[in-house]
């Protein structure tokens, strides 16, 4: 693990760092057949528990410390050493400079794309207040329909988060009846009501993901 992290920071006091461990694109195929897996993200606690720190990532996107205030997050995480995700700023100024500057950011991806050694289908919009998670490069994903039937309660070690749960649906052979709510705030804003209809995709890793827009506008009919 040292070789992912940097083994000294010049902060002093309660410092909490938070990011994401992946296994690299370029690892992928030969460690799939050395650990059995079969899902890249799932393979990661393999990883882990065998030390295979060697085909390992860590990618550092926020910072919280009890003595220093940080003004720009990914700046002060790469001067204290830490990889952070590919990114951008939009600086503030007129509407329309910003728009084209997310255009810009997005062309952009599609040629970085093709050198990112990870995971990644979507993008995040940022600010200092609110954080909207885009996915791109997957247009043609399939919905799924159920009906929700309660709510449930899963405890992490850093945070609890709120489930769907959801009339089982049958794909591929798997059977999905609990949808990852994040927030517990989305439940009141998208209208996730017990009887309602929610609609949701699987994501590339196999992950049932929640379409909120979409489920929304069903249950508004």
């Amino acid at each position: 693990m040292r070789m992912l992290i940097p083994l000294k920071i010049d902060i002093m006091g309660r410092v909490k760092v938070t990011g994401e461990l992946s296994i690299l694109n370029s690892k992928w195929e030969e460690y799939k057949i050395i650990s059995g897996g079969s899902n890249q993200r799932n393979s990661v606690s393999t990883a882990i528990a065998n030390n295979d720190y060697n085909v390992l990532s860590y990618r550092a996107f926020d910072i919280v410390t009890d003595s220093k205030e940080i003004i720009d997050t990914y700046s002060e995480l790469e001067r204290l050493g830490f990889k952070t995700p590919y990114y951008e700023k939009c600086v503030l100024g007129n509407r329309n400079g910003r728009l084209l500057k997310i255009k810009n950011m997005f062309d952009s991806l599609y040629e970085y794309l093709e050198f990112f050694d990870h995971k990644t289908d979507g993008i995040v919009l940022e600010s200092k207040t609110h954080q909207l998670a885009l996915r791109i490069w997957q247009w043609g994903e399939d919905d799924y329909k159920s009906i929700i039937t309660g709510y449930k309660e899963t405890y992490g070690r850093h945070k609890t988060n709120i489930v769907l749960c959801i009339e089982p649906v049958n794909i591929k052979g798997s059977e999905i009846s609990h949808l990852n709510v994040n927030n517990i705030s989305n439940i009141v804003e998208y209208n996730l009501a017990i009887g309602n209809i929610v609609i949701f995709g699987m994501r590339s890793d196999a992950i049932p993901s929640i379409n909120f827009s979409k489920s929304f506008e069903v249950n508004k009919r």
